[in-house]
């Protein structure tokens, strides 16, 4: 794994907004091994057809402060936040929770989310010795 390779690795957690931020964040700290070397943990939040769910936008935003107020101390570094255009149209994330972003825009810098740490720049991208497309994601220095 990366680990063994010695690349820095981290932790996606996929935000499913049909449970609480209380049993989301027992089942990440339960899954996920302390590891002062990690990158800090991503959150995505995206919209889901597994969840036709849409609390309203305080409500999602305390739940999601309290999953991050959860989970960070374990992380011991705030999260990244992985931000879908849609989903902070509905929700403001972005403006409303002091955390870095990363986002999403196939293929120009994203426009919408305020400054961001990564972007999602392609999901179709070729890399010779992997059989299917790739994310490439872009980092800012």
């Amino acid at each position: 794994g990366a680990r063994a390779a010695g690349v820095r690795h981290g932790e996606i957690h996929r935000w499913n907004l049909c449970r609480l931020a209380s049993d989301q964040a027992t089942n990440f700290i339960a899954t996920v091994p302390a590891d002062a070397d990690a990158l800090p943990p991503a959150v995505m939040l995206e919209f889901s057809e597994s969840c036709p769910d849409r609390p309203g936008r305080e409500v999602l935003l305390d739940e999601l402060a309290s999953f991050l107020a959860l989970i960070e101390p374990r992380a011991g570094k705030p999260a990244l936040l992985y931000v879908t255009r849609d989903f902070d149209a509905e929700y403001d994330v972005t403006a409303n929770l002091d955390r870095r972003v990363w986002l999403d825009r196939r293929l120009f810098p994203p426009d919408y989310g305020g400054p961001w740490v990564m972007w999602q720049a392609s999901d179709i991208r070729r890399v010779d010795g992997i059989e299917h497309p790739v994310r490439w994601n872009v980092v800012r220095p």
